[in-house]
């Protein structure tokens, strides 16, 4: 019985965990359709540093700063995950959320803009989503980009490197 409800457990997390990556596969799917295709929703990890009384910010106005305890001996690195919007044609990535996905998949925890929401199923996250989205700082993210895009000649969205001869 002990090894039927681990196989069970295990194959519910990797459900879970796979619906969590179908959501932001199509939330990145409708930023590339409101943007034209110039905008990408990129999930990644980035190192923080962390010191034992910190939250990070990744709007906080020095472009993601610690806020806490100012001990260096306390500090340490985590990787954390990461949702960022980026230029389709630049490789620079803008964070708008870190990410938690919990051994079984749910529950999640977004942290945006002082904030951090705890989903327990796809339509908690959804809402999250919806929320982190409708968020000033998001909004600030995307207009910039999207301005720039359109200050970009046509057909250098995609560079291509001159054939020689």
């Amino acid at each position: 019985k002990a090894f039927e409800s681990g196989v069970k457990a295990a194959n519910d997390a990797a459900a879970n965990i796979n619906e969590i990556h179908g959501v932001f596969s199509e939330l990145g799917t409708q930023l590339e359709n409101f943007s034209e295709g110039k905008l990408k929703l990129i999930r990644g990890s980035k190192d923080v540093t962390l010191d034992d009384n910190s939250i990070y910010d990744p709007f906080s106005p020095l472009g993601g700063s610690f806020v806490g305890g100012a001990l260096n001996a306390l500090r340490k690195k985590i990787k954390k995950n990461c949702l960022c919007i980026k230029l389709e044609s630049e490789e620079t990535l803008h964070d708008i959320s870190f990410y938690e996905i919990s051994k079984t998949g749910y529950p999640i925890s977004l942290s945006f803009s002082g904030k951090s929401i705890t989903c327990h199923d796809k339509q908690g996250l959804e809402e999250a989503l919806r929320e982190l989205f409708s968020h000033p700082d998001t909004g600030k993210i995307i207009n910039k980009l999207t301005a720039k895009a359109k200050t970009l000649p046509a057909g250098e969205e995609n560079p291509v490197p001159p054939e020689e001869n």
